[in-house]
Order: structure tokens, then sequence, then C-alpha cells
């Protein structure tokens, strides 16, 4: 049996000379050779003065009228300043014009305080703006109750509070009378 002819030395793969030791690493912002970098974050703008930093947020609003009501909504990415003030007017506007139907004096207790459940809490999240925008921002003016017509709706909203409490009351009358 005759042996195989013995095998040439394989050579080296090819070195970059320009890729020596500590360079063969890759920069942690680029990752590894050939990869696409990640793109940078993108930062949501206000969409009234274009400001940032901003965040989606839905007020809703209510009106009740004798016969009908209105769902209002205004939604869209506000920052903290044009947020504050569409959030302000649309409280305001609930309170002086949502109680006006039956149906209307149980959905705007519930729509001021979804409100302030979300669309506030969102709004107080976020930080001053820090970009300048394209326009001035929505002024915020003054909070709901120092407002002449947020103190004028406290009426409406005692008036309810009074018939909750006393039916509560009387349903516990009811029930203390029947268990004697």
């Amino acid at each position: 049996m005759t042996t195989p002819p013995p095998v040439p030395p394989t050579q080296a793969p090819y070195q970059n000379p320009y890729q020596s030791a500590p360079y063969r690493t890759p920069h942690p912002a680029y990752g590894p050779p050939g990869a696409v970098p990640a793109p940078a974050p993108i930062v949501p703008l206000c969409q009234v003065c274009g400001a940032g930093p901003a965040a989606r947020v839905s007020v809703r609003g209510h009106q009740g009228m004798i016969v009908m009501m209105r769902f209002l909504r205004h939604q869209g990415v506000f920052c903290k300043t044009c947020g504050t003030a569409i959030f302000r007017g649309m409280q305001t506007n609930t309170l002086m014009l949502g109680w006006w139907g039956p149906l209307s004096a149980f959905i705007t207790p519930v729509t001021l305080l979804v409100n302030l459940l979300s669309a506030r809490s969102v709004l107080n999240d976020l930080p001053a703006p820090t970009t300048w925008g394209w326009r001035p921002p929505l002024d915020p003016g003054k909070p709901v109750l120092r407002r002449p017509a947020g103190l004028i709706a406290l009426v409406p909203m005692a008036v309810v509070g009074l018939i909750v409490a006393a039916v509560f009351t009387l349903f516990a009358i009811g029930l203390v009378g029947a268990l004697i």
C-alpha cells in the first residue's frame, strides 16, 4: 500500500494590519462588525407647541342636556404645560355643563374621576418641557377649583353628594330596622 503524499501546511488567515489586539472588540455603541447601529430613541414632541418630552394623553369631558348628552374627548401627544391647559379646560367645562341631565348627574362625577386618575396622573409624571417648540405652549391658567366656573360647579357636586349620602343613610336605616 502506498502512503498519500504529504499535505502542504495551510496558511494562516489574512490578518488585517489595522486590527491589532486592542481594536478587535467592537465599540458598545456600534455592536458587532457589520451590524446596523440601533437608532436613537425617539422622544415624542407635543402636537400643540412642539416641546418635549411629551406623552399620549386622552382627556374626557361630558355635557349634559335636558334630553340628550354629549361625550367629549381630546386626545393626543402633549407636553406637561399644554396637557395641563387642556385638562383644566375640559374639567372646568365638564363641571359647568355636565350636570344638566338626569343621567348626567351620575356620569359627570365618573368622568371627572377618570380624568384625575388617568390623564392627570400621566401629566404629573412628565418633567417640565426641556426642548423648545415651534410655538409657545398653551397657558394652563388657574387650577380648576380656583376658577369662577369651578367654584360655581361645587353647588351641583354638593347636591349630588347629599343625595347619595341620603340614599345610603336611608338604606342603612332600613337595614337596621329590618334586623330589629
